[in-house]
């Protein structure tokens, strides 16, 4: 007759292969949620951050432009934005992160 289970220590778990731990890693962050779940969620939550973070802005400003000068003054006034909605204590490493990466690019 075999001896009951010792409370606190667990059997020997059998190695997974990798297809089970990136399964499992994919159910661990997505919460067993399917993916067009996931998408309208993402989609929505993208929407609502662009909204907050360009209220502040001149919508008849960012007209003006077209094509790539556009695009380019919509991603500058974003990331501005974004910027001076963070604490200074953030602000600084990031501002730091992207003259890091500046810096890579030349």
């Amino acid at each position: 007759m075999s001896a009951p289970p010792t409370p606190g220590v667990s059997s020997p778990r059998r190695p997974l292969h990798a297809v089970d731990r990136v399964r499992h890693f994919w159910q661990h962050i997505s919460e067993g949620r399917q993916i067009d779940e996931l998408w309208s969620q993402f989609t929505a939550d993208a929407r609502a951050s662009y909204g907050f973070y360009m209220k502040e802005v001149d919508s008849e400003e960012l007209r003006i432009d077209r094509g790539f000068n556009r695009w380019f003054r919509i991603a500058k006034t974003l990331f501005w934005s974004l910027l001076m909605k963070m604490t200074p204590a953030r602000r600084v490493p990031v501002a730091r992160g992207v003259c890091d990466a500046g810096d890579v690019w030349t």
